[in-house]
């Protein structure tokens, strides 16, 4: 299954306890405090098994992983 918004969304919420209720796709996730750099490490290897890749340590930046679109487009370079 591939990664999507709402699957990021759902892991945001069940996992880490984010409000994701007004939460956009282009939201900042981490420059916001949304999410705090500890749990990125949990964010980041549910990416990885959800979409079946292996995230390099210097492609984790804000600007690949800031909001749910970054995301998804880093995914898709991937």
């Amino acid at each position: 299954m591939p990664l999507i918004s709402q699957s990021i969304r759902d892991y945001l919420s069940n996992r880490l306890g984010v409000d994701v209720a007004e939460l956009r796709d282009d939201s900042p996730l981490f420059s916001s405090s949304l999410v705090d750099s500890f749990s990125l490490v949990e964010l980041i290897t549910f990416i990885e098994s959800a979409a079946g890749i292996r995230i390099d340590a210097w492609d984790v930046t804000l600007e690949n992983f800031d909001s749910i679109q970054r995301i998804l487009d880093y995914v898709r370079t991937k």
